[in-house]
């Protein structure tokens, strides 16, 4: 996979996962649990204004856009499924997906890239990931122990 198509794939499931987070913080009637979905959809927007930079310098400037971008991989989300109707749990759940995704994901297009740059924002990447693994799970474990705040 080319250097674009992997950067063009990288943010459309940034996209596709900063869009799931803002949608559940949207649903969700408690302050807490509406402000940690909202913070997560915003560092997933400043995780694509990283790839957007590096897609420029790879491009000569060109921009990101993502109805005309590669899509070799299919990153929707079951939105309807777990809007309709599913508990906290699911809608966690999902996130906890779509990260531990994204984590394999940059650590396969680590293993493609030579450039020392591309390298370390990868790298930063699959941190600020884990990290969003590490926040769903302590929200998961909390609302198993009875924290309901969907």
């Amino acid at each position: 996979m080319s250097n674009v198509s992997l950067l063009e794939t990288a943010m459309l499931k940034e996209v596709a996962t900063a869009d799931f987070y803002r949608e559940v913080a949207e649903r969700i009637g408690n302050a807490a649990g509406k402000s940690k979905f909202m913070e997560l959809s915003r560092e997933e927007e400043n995780h694509l204004e990283a790839l957007k930079r590096w897609y420029a310098k790879e491009t000569g400037g060109k921009k990101f856009n993502q109805d005309t971008a590669c899509q070799p991989l299919d990153y929707s989300f079951p939105q309807q499924a777990v809007f309709d109707g599913a508990s906290a749990l699911e809608a966690i759940s999902v996130g906890i997906s779509a990260e531990k995704e994204s984590i394999d994901l940059y650590t396969s297009f680590r293993q493609e890239v030579a450039d020392e740059e591309a390298v370390k924002t990868l790298e930063r990447l699959i941190e600020f990931e884990k990290g969003h693994l590490r926040r769903l799970q302590q929200e998961y474990d909390a609302v198993l122990n009875h924290f309901y705040w969907l």
